[in-house]
């Protein structure tokens, strides 16, 4: 049973990911063209609504950036090579929790410390994870 725990984070990882292809999806459509009337000089809320459609497009790009992909593929590698156990799972949610952070600090406040600290940890998380079975598999050859 806990080799496919390992996919539980997975399908949370996942429907994060939809999650904000969805929204961004749906805020797009209002976006376009408003960055180029903002920075002619209109009104100051103005100002603020482009730099808030430039904000959700650059969500869409960064939901999509390499942790998420190497998350997947090491979660799949760990359980293809039978290495899913407690210490893989739990690395495995507390990636998603940093995401999830992640997230929710750019879509919010967008505090660059807070952001970056949420995705600096996530990138911790998925060295160790890879350190971690990328040694198990070394050891078990020898």
């Amino acid at each position: 049973m806990m080799g496919v725990a390992i996919l539980f984070p997975v399908f949370v990882q996942i429907i994060l990911t939809l999650a904000l292809l969805v929204a961004t999806g749906r805020a797009a459509p209002g976006c376009a063209g408003r960055e180029a009337g903002a920075a002619e000089g209109h009104r100051p809320g103005q100002r603020q609504m482009a730099r808030r459609h430039a904000q959700i497009r650059q969500l869409l790009q960064q939901s999509v950036r390499a942790a998420g992909c190497l998350f997947y593929a090491l979660c799949l590698s760990t359980l293809q090579t039978a290495n899913a156990d407690y210490l893989m799972v739990l690395l495995a949610w507390a990636f998603v929790i940093s995401r999830i952070v992640h997230a929710y600090v750019h879509t919010t406040s967008n505090a660059v410390r807070r952001r970056g600290a949420a995705f600096g940890i996530g990138v911790l998380i998925i060295l160790v994870m890879t350190v971690i079975l990328a040694a198990r598999l070394l050891l078990a050859r020898l």
